[in-house]
Protein backbone atom coordinates (compact mmCIF):
# COMPACT_ATOMS: atom_id res chain seq x y z
CA UNK A 1 0.00 0.00 0.00
CA UNK A 2 1.52 2.85 -0.79
CA UNK A 3 2.22 5.73 1.80
CA UNK A 4 -0.61 8.12 0.76
CA UNK A 5 -3.17 5.59 1.36
CA UNK A 6 -1.41 4.48 4.81
CA UNK A 7 -1.85 7.83 6.10
CA UNK A 8 -5.29 8.08 4.71
CA UNK A 9 -6.56 4.97 6.38
CA UNK A 10 -4.66 5.96 9.91
CA UNK A 11 -7.06 9.40 9.63
CA UNK A 12 -9.77 7.90 8.76
CA UNK A 13 -9.60 5.24 11.73
CA UNK A 14 -9.01 7.93 13.96
CA UNK A 15 -11.69 10.02 12.80
CA UNK A 16 -13.84 7.05 12.89
CA UNK A 17 -12.47 6.98 16.82
CA UNK A 18 -14.12 10.14 17.45
CA UNK A 19 -17.31 9.18 15.65
CA UNK A 20 -17.63 6.17 17.42
CA UNK A 21 -17.47 7.75 20.61
CA UNK A 22 -19.63 10.29 19.76
CA UNK A 23 -21.89 7.58 18.70
CA UNK A 24 -21.95 6.34 22.13
CA UNK A 25 -23.28 9.44 23.63
CA UNK A 26 -25.95 10.78 20.38
CA UNK A 27 -26.84 7.18 19.17
CA UNK A 28 -27.24 8.54 15.92
CA UNK A 29 -27.94 5.93 12.64
CA UNK A 30 -24.78 5.59 10.81
CA UNK A 31 -25.28 7.89 7.87
CA UNK A 32 -26.31 11.01 9.95
CA UNK A 33 -23.41 10.35 12.20
CA UNK A 34 -21.09 10.09 8.98
CA UNK A 35 -22.63 12.98 7.43
CA UNK A 36 -21.76 14.73 10.57
CA UNK A 37 -18.34 13.93 10.35
CA UNK A 38 -17.88 15.52 6.82
CA UNK A 39 -17.65 18.92 8.32
CA UNK A 40 -14.46 17.99 10.06
CA UNK A 41 -11.68 19.90 9.14
CA UNK A 42 -9.98 16.20 9.63
CA UNK A 43 -12.31 14.93 6.77
CA UNK A 44 -10.35 16.13 3.98
CA UNK A 45 -7.15 13.96 4.87
CA UNK A 46 -9.29 10.85 5.65
CA UNK A 47 -10.13 7.50 2.84
CA UNK A 48 -13.64 8.30 2.99
CA UNK A 49 -15.05 4.99 2.25
CA UNK A 50 -12.81 3.42 4.71
CA UNK A 51 -14.05 5.84 7.51
CA UNK A 52 -17.52 5.30 6.15
CA UNK A 53 -17.18 1.62 6.20
CA UNK A 54 -15.18 1.41 9.92
CA UNK A 55 -18.27 3.69 11.21
CA UNK A 56 -21.04 1.46 9.60
CA UNK A 57 -19.35 -1.72 10.29
CA UNK A 58 -18.73 -1.10 14.02
CA UNK A 59 -22.36 0.30 14.41
CA UNK A 60 -24.34 -2.52 12.55
CA UNK A 61 -21.67 -5.09 14.08
CA UNK A 62 -22.22 -3.56 17.99
CA UNK A 63 -23.43 -6.73 19.30
CA UNK A 64 -21.39 -9.35 17.95
CA UNK A 65 -18.15 -7.29 18.52
CA UNK A 66 -19.38 -6.58 21.96
CA UNK A 67 -19.78 -10.35 22.32
CA UNK A 68 -16.08 -11.17 21.17
CA UNK A 69 -14.60 -8.18 23.17
CA UNK A 70 -16.53 -9.33 26.41
CA UNK A 71 -14.61 -12.64 26.28
CA UNK A 72 -11.35 -10.87 27.61
CA UNK A 73 -12.53 -7.78 29.50
CA UNK A 74 -14.37 -8.40 32.75
CA UNK A 75 -16.20 -5.54 32.28
CA UNK A 76 -19.52 -4.77 29.94
CA UNK A 77 -19.19 -2.20 27.44
CA UNK A 78 -20.85 0.39 29.56
CA UNK A 79 -18.57 0.15 32.52
CA UNK A 80 -15.56 0.77 29.49
CA UNK A 81 -13.81 3.73 29.35
CA UNK A 82 -15.82 4.98 26.19
CA UNK A 83 -12.74 5.72 24.03
CA UNK A 84 -11.23 2.62 25.03
CA UNK A 85 -14.42 1.05 23.75
CA UNK A 86 -14.24 3.01 20.63
CA UNK A 87 -10.96 1.65 20.07
CA UNK A 88 -11.59 -1.77 21.26
CA UNK A 89 -14.61 -1.90 18.35
CA UNK A 90 -13.10 -0.55 15.88
CA UNK A 91 -10.20 -2.89 16.26
CA UNK A 92 -11.92 -5.81 16.81
CA UNK A 93 -14.19 -4.83 13.45
CA UNK A 94 -11.22 -4.43 11.35
CA UNK A 95 -9.28 -7.85 12.43
CA UNK A 96 -12.76 -9.42 11.63
CA UNK A 97 -13.63 -7.61 8.29
CA UNK A 98 -10.11 -6.24 7.02
CA UNK A 99 -8.45 -9.28 6.30
CA UNK A 100 -6.02 -7.31 3.72
CA UNK A 101 -4.84 -5.54 6.64
CA UNK A 102 -2.56 -7.00 9.06
CA UNK A 103 -2.90 -7.34 12.18
CA UNK A 104 0.34 -6.00 13.98
CA UNK A 105 -0.85 -2.42 11.98
CA UNK A 106 -4.48 -2.71 13.37
CA UNK A 107 -3.13 -3.66 16.89
CA UNK A 108 -0.26 -1.06 16.41
CA UNK A 109 -2.85 1.94 15.22
CA UNK A 110 -5.44 1.01 17.98
CA UNK A 111 -2.58 1.60 20.90
CA UNK A 112 -1.28 4.68 19.14
CA UNK A 113 -5.55 6.07 19.40
CA UNK A 114 -5.33 4.70 22.62
CA UNK A 115 -2.52 6.46 24.12
CA UNK A 116 -3.95 9.79 22.43
CA UNK A 117 -7.21 9.68 23.70
CA UNK A 118 -7.58 7.49 26.03
CA UNK A 119 -6.72 7.63 29.91
CA UNK A 120 -3.31 7.75 30.79
CA UNK A 121 -2.60 4.12 30.80
CA UNK A 122 -5.60 2.51 28.81
CA UNK A 123 -3.29 2.02 25.83
CA UNK A 124 -2.31 -0.90 27.85
CA UNK A 125 -5.54 -2.32 28.86
CA UNK A 126 -6.39 -1.95 24.82
CA UNK A 127 -3.31 -3.64 23.83
CA UNK A 128 -3.77 -6.71 26.53
CA UNK A 129 -7.52 -7.10 25.18
CA UNK A 130 -6.13 -6.93 21.27
CA UNK A 131 -3.17 -9.47 21.21
CA UNK A 132 -5.67 -11.89 22.97
CA UNK A 133 -8.27 -10.89 20.21
CA UNK A 134 -5.81 -11.36 17.68
CA UNK A 135 -4.50 -14.49 18.18
CA UNK A 136 -8.61 -15.87 18.29
CA UNK A 137 -9.38 -13.99 15.58
CA UNK A 138 -6.35 -14.10 13.02
CA UNK A 139 -4.85 -17.12 13.75
CA UNK A 140 -3.86 -17.65 10.45
CA UNK A 141 -1.54 -14.83 10.80
CA UNK A 142 -0.18 -15.42 14.76
CA UNK A 143 0.24 -19.00 14.37
CA UNK A 144 3.85 -18.26 13.36
CA UNK A 145 4.57 -16.04 15.88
Amino acid sequence: MEQQSIHKRRAARRLAMQALYSWHFNDENPGALIDSFKGDEEYVRVDKAYFKDLVSGVINHQQELDEVIGKYVSRTAEQLDQVENAVLRLASFELMHHHETPYKVIVSEAVALAKKFGAQDGFKFVNGVLDKLSTELRAFETADQ
